[in-house]
């Protein structure tokens, strides 16, 4: 890819159509998530929902609580992807906290955390549309949001939001309901 080397070191998760990677990028001189995204056989909107998450993360100025895609790829056969490298995923976070006695400064600090990451994606108009605990990585130590796979970008002219059926293709988990897409601008109401 973009004649860069990289040494794959383990897949780190798949789903569908993707694997995604932790792998060194030489270039970068870092570790990466290298996502790898199979376009053989695929349906036409899949591969549109691959590339409306890239140009949302392209176009998002940068954030420090939004995944940061460094460099992308598409072939005939297949999509890569380059990526900021999390080291552990909230749902997981969450479930080793379990274990522990309730902790007000842990929930409080990552919860800041993902309002922050939700009102900055609000603010530059876009709706993720899958917020849950396992699409916000830990990234150098900030809880970082990821998967605008299904993410749509609003129009200035917006003033409100709703989905006249629940798509068959993703649906959301039922502890986990979008609340971002029953009101747009929840937190604009909140002062913000």
């Amino acid at each position: 890819m973009d004649d860069c080397i990289y040494t794959v070191i383990k897949e780190i998760g798949s789903g569908g159509t993707s694997r995604v990677y932790e792998a060194h990028c030489y270039e970068l001189k870092r570790s990466v998530a290298l996502k790898v995204v199979d376009l053989r056989g695929v349906e036409e909107r899949t591969v549109e929902q691959y590339r409306k998450e890239i140009e949302i993360l392209t176009t998002l100025p940068c954030n420090e609580y939004i995944i940061t895609l460094f460099k992308w790829e598409e072939t005939m056969n297949a999509m890569y992807m380059v990526m900021e490298l999390g080291q552990i995923d909230l749902a997981s976070i969450i479930h080793e906290q379990k274990r522990k006695p309730l902790d007000m400064i842990f929930i409080m600090n990552y919860w800041k955390q993902m309002v922050n990451a939700v009102w900055y994606t609000h603010r530059a108009k876009i709706i993720h549309s899958d917020l849950k605990p396992s699409n916000f990585v830990l990234a150098r130590g900030k809880l970082k949001l990821i998967d605008f796979g299904i993410a749509n970008i609003i129009a200035n002219d917006t003033t409100n939001i709703y989905r006249e059926q629940q798509s068959t293709t993703c649906p959301q988990n039922h502890y986990y309901v979008q609340r971002e897409g029953i009101k747009w601008g929840a937190l604009v109401m909140f002062g913000h």
